[in-house]
């Protein structure tokens, strides 16, 4: 009777590793995903930033950029009238953050 119920608890556990592993792998290929287009949507505000700029000869205030989504996920920010950065959230309590002033990423 007890080798019935080790074979049966074989047939539990080792679909629970399975599916574990499995929902790891999702969460990690997901993440990168949505990091991947945060970044393509950032160096997008980035070229847009520096058209306006370019057309207009100073930056735009935070409320003249209409392409960009304010609840997120990627910020532009304006320091003074010569530098901006441009940020978004790459994990919990962790940024990535563009200074125009270096034109470098920094990771937070």
């Amino acid at each position: 009777m007890q080798l019935k119920s080790i074979l049966n608890m074989r047939f539990l556990v080792l679909p629970l590793i399975g599916l574990t592993i499995l929902l790891g792998f999702s969460y990690w290929r997901l993440s990168s995903s949505w990091e991947e287009h945060r970044k393509l949507l950032a160096n997008e505000l980035i070229m847009q930033v520096e058209a306006f700029k370019k057309v207009n000869n100073r930056l735009p205030e935070e409320n003249e950029m209409v392409f960009i989504d304010e609840s997120g996920p990627v910020y532009y920010q304006k320091e003074n009238d010569t530098s901006y950065i441009v940020h978004y959230g790459t994990s919990l309590g962790e940024s990535s953050t563009y200074h125009s002033a270096t034109q470098q990423w920094i990771e937070n």
